[in-house]
């Protein structure tokens, strides 16, 4: 899919779920290409993702959609917050900070109606 895309050069590149059916290899590489094509070609890469730790990694503004609210816009860090993505999706989310600077990781709730540990 995102090889159709870079054959286009089209400086807007639109991806839905570019990273779907990908291993972990294949994801970092495609990725890796994206923030290159982004930061190097100065194109614009929209990409539409259900991924909130791909989100949280590799986007630098992001639109939450599905909130009560209406959309809400902003920096990741700003958007992805385990009470927005609560409203969004209707299940408990919890964020974990990475050791050195690594990011955050997202955990949803397995437990029967959205509360606990489990």
């Amino acid at each position: 899919m995102i090889a159709a895309a870079l054959a286009q050069e089209a400086p807007v590149l639109l991806l839905d779920e570019p990273t779907t059916a990908l291993d972990v290899r294949g994801r970092v590489e495609a990725l890796r290409l994206l923030e290159r094509l982004r930061r190097e070609e100065k194109r614009t890469v929209v990409v539409v993702t259900h991924d909130i730790d791909l989100a949280a990694r590799s986007c630098g503004r992001v639109v939450l959609l599905g909130a009560a609210a209406g959309p809400v816009v902003g920096s990741a860090e700003e958007v992805l917050r385990p009470e927005r993505l609560e409203a969004a999706f209707g299940i408990a989310v919890r964020s974990f900070e990475l050791p050195e600077g690594a990011g955050r990781v997202f955990v949803p709730s397995y437990a029967e109606g959205g509360e606990g540990g489990g």
